[in-house]
């Protein structure tokens, strides 16, 4: 059968067991694949170096899928679905998942789905803190991710009960780890693998307990957001915050997880933003690279253009060199519809040109 047929016999099957348990409300059974449905085995293109991109569903029409650089991609992670409190998936943001799947898979780029995010994770802690809707969540991703194709779900848990008070709340991060650990179970006997993003200092580390990393296939550290509205103006994403140093809690970036906390960096990414902070009209909000670019045409040559705080060329081949000496798992974007599509401007061209040139 071809993978669509599938697909459709078994929504028809999914819709015969919704429609025959309406009936008897109180017998509600949630019947869920035990497979991927895929009719084809895809085979992603080879790698020295990952070189991974966020994509989130709310920028298709500044970066089509069709126009997404695929020749510079090993993965793609489209963002984001929502966990509900009862387990269950809001996807209704990537309901069009399936025509990024067939372009990415066609050029060999690994296609991840993003449980969570920054302004989605509120729901994570009361969800994954009761063992009926976690076994549903982890249900519920499985489901997902065999319907449609996909090579592996990431986890961007970001709001965490304790961080008012800049404490930990056990049960939550234990509850972390049980769903990672029951994923995996899930997931790799198909060859489904999992990766999860993590903030690059403790404030938000502290969080993710040390076993995390035995269940999950690939550690992003989000080595970004180091300045913003919440504090003066400043460099947020400089390469000397972003590599760290030294080994104690007060540690940033790369060095705060390596060194630290002793994760294995041959599973570690270090993620790069495409975008700046702009304290000077926006208080440290947001802006992106090409927006930057259009208001000031060389700023690819620099780091800062006024009040502007951002990584120029030159900065982001510098953390790609630093990844490729020191063997880390590789790069990771925050997000590549942020970018110049002028290949010589291009950021993602950057990372591209240096990867290029080994030896």
């Amino acid at each position: 059968m071809r993978p669509d047929t599938i697909k459709f016999a078994a929504s028809i099957i999914l819709l015969t067991v919704l429609t025959n348990s309406c009936e008897k409300p109180e017998k509600t059974e949630y019947i869920y694949l035990k497979q991927p449905v895929c009719g084809t085995i895809f085979t992603p293109k080879s790698y020295d170096y990952q070189v991974v991109g966020f994509y989130p569903s709310w920028k298709l029409s500044v970066l089509p899928m069709s126009e997404i650089p695929w020749n510079k991609l090993t993965r793609i992670i489209y963002a984001f679905a929502e966990p509900n409190t009862d387990g269950t998936l809001n996807t209704g943001s990537i309901s069009n998942i399936d025509e990024l799947v067939d372009l990415a898979h066609t050029q060999g780029v690994e296609v991840y789905f993003s449980v969570g995010g920054g302004g989605q994770s509120e729901n994570f802690p009361l969800m994954a803190t009761r063992e009926s809707s976690r076994i549903r969540f982890v249900n519920e991703v499985r489901q997902f991710i065999f319907f449609h194709c996909l090579d592996g779900v990431d986890i961007d848990w970001e709001h965490w009960s304790g961080s008012a008070t800049n404490s930990v709340v056990p049960a939550e991060s234990n509850a972390l780890v049980s769903i990672v650990s029951d994923l995996k179970a899930e997931l790799s006997p198909f060859g489904i693998e999992m990766s999860i993003d993590l903030g690059a200092s403790h404030w938000g580390g502290k969080h993710f307990f040390d076993q995390i990393p035995a269940y999950i296939d690939h550690l992003q550290v989000m080595c970004y957001d180091f300045s913003g509205p919440w504090s003066d103006p400043g460099p947020h994403s400089s390469f000397e915050d972003a590599i760290g140093s030294g080994s104690s809690a007060s540690s940033l970036g790369l060095a705060y997880w390596v060194n630290y906390r002793g994760w294995p960096k041959e599973k570690i990414l270090l993620g790069v933003p495409f975008y700046g902070r702009d304290f000077d009209t926006g208080g440290g909000a947001g802006v992106s690279y090409a927006d930057i670019l259009t208001e000031f045409p060389d700023a690819y040559l620099y780091d800062q253009k006024e009040n502007i705080y951002y990584n120029g060329i030159a900065t982001i081949a510098q953390k790609t060199q630093y990844v490729m000496d020191n063997n880390y798992s590789g790069i990771m974007i925050w997000e590549i519809a942020q970018d110049s599509q002028v290949d010589s401007l291009s950021l993602l061209s950057a990372i591209d040109r240096t990867l290029s040139a080994l030896p």
